[in-house]
């Protein structure tokens, strides 16, 4: 193809040079079309360039997720990994025996040696219980009626709180408030030698009385006994004495229910189940406990 064109004149009209096509321009235009096509189907389908940019967010990431801790497989791992010193832990079996009021989520609590554990960390506080299915149905409404500060992380409960430094009750009955710890050692130091010292003379004179009473076969109650040592009539103890001596008789209550109950169906008098029981538990007469009397009734056949 020709670079020239030809130009038509007019009779008379001097003919003027034939105007070239811009075959430069026209080629730098292309180029860069092709240029900006390029990079938009790269865009589209990752390019090189993209490619390298966008898995480096990733790869910085990636090492977020193992730093956190993996669920460990004790109660006393979770602790410790968490930043909290183990101060207790239970088994399975002594958390069922010893907590009857945890009765709603026992059946949820996972086997082991060690699936209850109690940690300190300053003033802070966590318990942990390992359940055996963290989707087990029912769970969850389980722990939504349990104590604000109670969450389920992963597989363990997790009730968490902080602990007043003053409040020796609350964290006794938690076991784990870091002073009380440290001051108990000292606590049994100074008490421990009352114990080789034993009872004084008074308390040692009413407990000699009080299991002289219980050895005559009359059957007394616990706040029976004490009335009897500390009457003016009976044998005049004080009451600090009468009570010591009464709780350290080793007498069995339910006993002795029954051999006052057995006294009373001898003396030929009648008496029916809530008479006996009213006899057994009232004030004037022999003040045991209404469980006590319903076991001795039982036990005489009433």
């Amino acid at each position: 193809m020709s670079d020239t064109t030809t130009t038509q004149t007019s009779p008379g009209q001097t003919p003027k040079p034939p105007r070239k096509r811009h075959r430069v321009r026209n080629t730098l235009l292309t180029v860069a079309a092709l240029g900006l096509i390029g990079g938009i189907a790269s865009a589209a389908s990752g390019g090189s360039h993209p490619a390298t940019a966008t898995p480096a967010p990733p790869a910085s990431s990636a090492p977020a997720s193992p730093a956190k801790p993996a669920q460990p497989a004790t109660a006393s791992s979770y602790l410790t990994a968490h930043g909290y010193t183990v101060v207790e832990h239970w088994s399975n079996a002594k958390w069922q025996a010893e907590n009857k009021n945890a009765a709603p989520y026992d059946p949820y609590i996972a086997n082991g040696p060690d699936v209850v554990a109690a940690g300190s960390n300053g003033s802070k506080v966590q318990i942990v219980i390992k359940v055996a299915d963290p989707a087990a149905p029912g769970l969850a409404s389980v722990v939504k009626g349990l104590p604000a500060g109670t969450r389920l992380d992963g597989s363990y409960l997790v009730a968490s709180m902080a602990m007043p430094t003053s409040g020796d009750a609350g964290s006794a009955a938690a076991g784990t408030n870091p002073a009380p710890a440290a001051s108990q050692p000292a606590a049994p130091a100074t008490s421990a030698p009352a114990a080789p010292a034993g009872p004084t003379v008074s308390q040692q004179q009413a407990l000699d009385s009080a299991q002289s009473y219980l050895s005559d076969g009359q059957g007394f109650s616990r706040a029976g006994l004490i009335k009897q040592l500390t009457s003016k009539y009976g044998e005049g103890f004080s009451q600090a004495d009468a009570t010591w001596a009464v709780d350290h008789s080793g007498a069995n209550w339910d006993a002795q229910a029954v051999i006052s109950a057995k006294s009373y169906m001898s003396d030929g008098q009648g008496f029916s189940r809530a008479g006996l029981i009213d006899q057994l538990t009232s004030p004037y007469g022999e003040q045991f406990t209404y469980a006590q009397a319903v076991y001795a009734a039982g036990q005489v056949g009433l």
